[in-house]
């Protein structure tokens, strides 16, 4: 089932696509769980975004969360996320922001 944890042996028919962006982070897909899923250089987990959902879903609240019916590839770019969703048939671009950010003057 992709990159998932959850086993599924009946079925290989898709392939999933990964993505490593500048800082060696790796960006892919949670079939299992509708999600994308950022991991460090040593494999912790460093965030995720998404659920479950379809195009029928009501669309709501400040910030509605990403759905997704099958995720099936990720890339990231330094300022994006894209998460291809082939059951909704749709590409999500998902801006990247940080925490906390450092900025220094150049003289």
């Amino acid at each position: 089932m992709g990159v998932s944890h959850i086993d599924i042996f009946y079925c290989n028919c898709e392939s999933t696509r990964f993505d490593v962006d500048e800082f060696g982070r790796v960006w892919y897909p949670d079939l299992g769980r509708f999600r994308v899923v950022c991991l460090d250089t040593n494999g912790n987990e460093i965030t995720h975004f998404g659920a479950y959902g379809n195009a029928d879903d009501p669309v709501g609240g400040a910030e509605p969360e990403a759905r997704f019916a099958w995720l099936i590839g990720v890339g990231v770019s330094e300022k994006y996320v894209y998460a291809g969703d082939s059951i909704n048939r749709r590409m999500l671009r998902a801006k990247k922001t940080y925490g906390a950010e450092s900025v220094c003057s150049i003289p």
